[in-house]
């Protein structure tokens, strides 16, 4: 596995790509490297094999110009704080030592999304323990670990400007057909009822407003930000 810059966690195979598609599309474009984790094969969800939300989601990957794609393969609705599960991330923080991760916020409607936040939370910490995973050698923590929205979205500490990358976080989410198209086939859901889209843009247009932008994507520290001093603000 390749060293990444930056390296976003998700629940479910879509999860990424609805919270912060914007931000990967804009990171790789810059040159950065990044790598996208899936917790669970979302084999729970009401539409779609596993296999069809495989194919999804690396076409997605494709699209947003990730380095790599990872499913660590949880049950889905199964996210607990387990010690395998915990060493599972902490096994790919190892290996791709990212600068900076990203989960989703602590609070959601789906209770995956809040669990797999704190998991990720107990696998950032525990990557830098040498007593666990001691085969796999321990590694400076990355330096900032980033929560970002799904559902409820909350008062962001800092907001990126994806106004430029907009379309290329919609044809990701796209590319999961199985979830997000309305077929007479697939079973009404939340997620393809027709709204579902409309919310995830009426909340990036709300934070990109809040920046005098036409889209940004949220996202929260636990803890403050250090500035050298307050002229370091100014572009």
């Amino acid at each position: 596995m390749e060293k990444v810059d930056f390296l976003a966690f998700g629940a479910h195979p879509d999860d990424i790509e609805c919270g912060i598609g914007g931000t990967i599309a804009k990171l790789t474009r810059l040159g950065y490297k990044v790598g996208l984790v899936d917790l669970t094969l979302g084999e729970m969800a009401s539409n779609g094999t596993t296999e069809q939300r495989q194919d999804e989601a690396y076409k997605a990957m494709e699209i947003l110009g990730a380095s790599f794609r990872i499913n660590l393969k949880i049950p889905d609705r199964g996210i607990n704080l387990t010690p395998e599960n915990i060493e599972k991330v902490v096994e790919i923080l190892r290996k791709a030592q990212p600068k900076v991760i990203a989960a989703p916020y602590w609070v959601d409607r789906h209770p995956d999304h809040e669990r797999a936040g704190s998991l990720v939370k107990e696998g950032f910490f525990s990557a830098g323990l040498s007593k666990v995973l001691p085969e796999i050698k321990p590694i400076k923590r990355p330096e900032k670990y980033l929560r970002y929205f799904l559902t409820i979205p909350a008062t962001p500490s800092f907001v990126v400007d994806v106004t430029d990358y907009y379309a290329i976080k919609k044809r990701a989410i796209l590319a999961h057909v199985s979830q997000f198209a309305h077929r007479p086939e697939f079973s009404q859901t939340f997620l393809n009822e027709g709204q579902f889209l409309g919310r995830i843009e009426s909340r990036d247009l709300f934070f990109g407003a809040q920046i005098g932008k036409r889209y940004g994507e949220g996202f929260v520290l636990q803890e403050l930000l250090e500035l050298e001093h307050p002229l370091a603000l100014i572009k």
